[in-house]
């Protein structure tokens, strides 16, 4: 998974949040201060409104919420230095709704 908040590394400066699958890349426009609207293609083909915003001045929060679902995946980043660690979870899954943490680096 891969996070771009405010638009680094993007040609028109969108936040955006990046999956990545063996089989599949996905990658969806977060908007800042109210919901882009776009479409997921994981599993089959649905429309998502997708937002994400800094909560404090090392840590982004992005949010996914699928159209006609009760699903909702929350991704919560926290940047310190060249470090990021962070959670993701979804609202509503008949399997685990913690997917575990999450690490990387800011490039």
């Amino acid at each position: 998974m891969e996070l771009a908040p405010d638009g680094l590394g993007t040609a028109d400066r969108r936040s955006t949040l990046t999956q990545r699958s063996r089989d599949q890349t996905e990658t969806i426009a977060l908007g800042d201060g109210q919901r882009a609207l776009g479409t997921s293609s994981r599993g089959s083909s649905q429309q998502v409104a997708a937002a994400g915003a800094w909560t404090s001045a090392t840590t982004y929060a992005a949010q996914l919420r699928w159209y006609e679902t009760p699903n909702c995946l929350t991704v919560e980043v926290t940047v310190d230095g060249r470090r990021a660690n962070g959670t993701a979870r979804l609202k509503v899954s008949f399997g685990p709704t913690d997917l575990g943490e999450l690490t990387g680096a800011v490039t």
